[in-house]
Formats: C-alpha cells, sequence, structure tokens
C-alpha cells in the first residue's frame, strides 16, 4: 500500500474502537529532531530469518532518505492528540537527557514514564511492517487505558554513544506455542523484541502473548551496560557504560536466543525469528 493510500484508508485504531481515517504518528517523536538530526541521507530496509543462529537475508532495499521520518496511519485522532500527547510530555525531560547523553539520575518515577513511552514507540512501531504484528490488542487497549507499563513486558536502556552500529529499529517475532498462549490457527506471531534507538539512547523491549516467558529473562551480557527500566530495579545513574556495535548488534536477537537455549533450537512448536530492521 502506497503512503497514500495509507493515509486514506478507513480501519480501527489500535488503541481504541475508533474506526475511520487514521491520524499520523510518528515513530521518532517530532520534537526530538530540534535536537537530534535527522540526516542519514539513505537507509536500508531488510527482512531476515534466523533460525539456530543461521540468518536467512529475505529481502533487502536501499531506501532514500532517513527512516526517522517515517510515521503509521494506524491511530486516531483522539488517541493521538489525547492521552498519547500527554506521555510524550510527561517523558520528554528524561526522555531527551537519555537521548542527548546527559548525565542524569533517572528516578523509579522517570524510569515508569520512559518506559511507558518505549511502550507506546514500540506498539506503534510494529506497524512499519503490519504483516508482522505480534502484540495483543489485549495489552493495547490495556495499556491506553493506563499508559503505564505492562506487566508482561521487559523493557532495558542502553547509551549507543557514537558507536558504529547503523540500527534505527529493528522488530523481532516469533510464533512460540505454550499452554497459556499455543500459536494461533494462522501462525501469526505472539511474541516480539524491539530495538529503538533514539539520539545515543538504545532501548530494547521484550512482550509475549504468554505472560510467563517474561519471567527469568536476564540481560547480562553487555557488563553493565544495559538497564532494565522495567519492572524497575532502583535508580540508574546516566549514561551507563556505552554499548559498542557488537553488543549492540547482538541485543537485537538475544531473548530469542535465550528461548532457544532454555527449550532447544529444534523444538517443534517454535517457529524461526522473523527480524524487520531499518
Amino acid at each position: 500500500m502506497s503512503a497514500r493510500q495509507q493515509k486514506r484508508a478507513i480501519r480501527q485504531c489500535i488503541f481504541c474502537p475508533t474506526k475511520g481515517r487514521m491520524s499520523e504518528e510518528h515513530v521518532w517523536p517530532k520534537w526530538i529532531r530540534r535536537y537530534v538530526p535527522f540526516d542519514t541521507p539513505a537507509h536500508v530496509r531488510a527482512s531476515i530469518e534466523d533460525q539456530a543462529h543461521q540468518e536467512n537475508i529475505l529481502h533487502a532495499e536501499t531506501r532514500r532518505g532517513d527512516p526517522r521520518y517515517r510515521g503509521v496511519h494506524f491511530v486516531c485522532h483522539g488517541c493521538n492528540t489525547g492521552w498519547m500527547s500527554a506521555l510524550q510530555n510527561a517523558a520528554k525531560s528524561p526522555l531527551l537527557a537519555m537521548a542527548r547523553g546527559e548525565a542524569r539520575h533517572l528516578s523509579e518515577d522517570e524510569q515508569k514514564l520512559v518506559a511507558a513511552w518505549a511502550t507506546m514507540s514500540v506498539m506503534t512501531a510494529e506497524h512499519l511492517y503490519p504483516d508482522a504484528v505480534a502484540i495483543s490488542s489485549a495489552d493495547r487497549l490495556a495499556f491506553a487505558q493506563n499508559a503505564g507499563p505492562l506487566p508482561n513486558w521487559r523493557i532495558w536502556a542502553a547509551s549507543a554513544g557514537d558507536n558504529d552500529w547503523k540500527g534505527f529499529h529493528v522488530h523481532g517475532t516469533r510464533s512460540l506455542s505454550f499452554p497459556d498462549a499455543p500459536i494461533t490457527p494462522n501462525g501469526a506471531p505472539n511474541t516480539q523484541t524491539t530495538t529503538l534507538v533514539i539520539g545515543k539512547a538504545y532501548f530494547h523491549a521484550f512482550s509475549s502473548h504468554s505472560p510467563r516467558q517474561a519471567e527469568g529473562i536476564e540481560m547480562d551480557m553487555t557488563n553493565g551496560a544495559l538497564k532494565q527500566l522495567w519492572p524497575m530495579q532502583g535508580s540508574i545513574q546516566w549514561p551507563p557504560p556505552t554499548l559498542d556495535a557488537r553488543q549492540a548488534q547482538q541485543l537485537t536477537t538475544a531473548v530469542f536466543e535465550m528461548i532457544d537455549d532454555r527449550f532447544g533450537h529444534d523444538d517443534p512448536r517454535f517457529d524461526p525469528e522473523r527480524l524487520f530492521q531499518l
């Protein structure tokens, strides 16, 4: 569907029952452009299949312009200008400090705000790939009701600094079958990870239709560079040690590798991971 067709399409808001022509929601907020230049002349959009640590590029194309100008048309005007705008404004101060790499003591209240902002951004960003939506409508509706991070989510943050990792957004999806979340008849993905980079701040989120899968996930392979925002674990002194490019790339698939190691790479209940990367 072309960008013009996206704008004119009649659909339901992903956060409420409203139907009609949707407004545009920017994954990377417009206000951040005053502080973080969006000047990448071109970017690669790719889809990759990863199974047992073996990557297969399914599609890759180079596109003009900076991908951070991208928006999605899946949010109604009421949500966009109401609670979503209020959350953007509430999270702006700590988020801007993180994006600029400024020294800041992040209180638990600020971590919760930034985690809520990250949840909203992840939920909208996955609609850059409408065929790869893995977050449940129940999660989106629950989030819209209280604009707070959800108990079956895990959210981390790190300082990307000025490393040479070129990713802006990586969305990983899988169809996993568990007793409390069996694979749907059409095999739609039910578990996701998302990496989103805002300036010098690197965010990573995990969610699953099976709430138990978030339990016991420990992302400790970065020697303290990755900080857990949600659930909160105490105050955070920002910025932490900077991720290098290798760590930044490894983290994009780390959670699914943990799940593979927990259950076995050849478990027939699990489909291979699909990665969508900007």
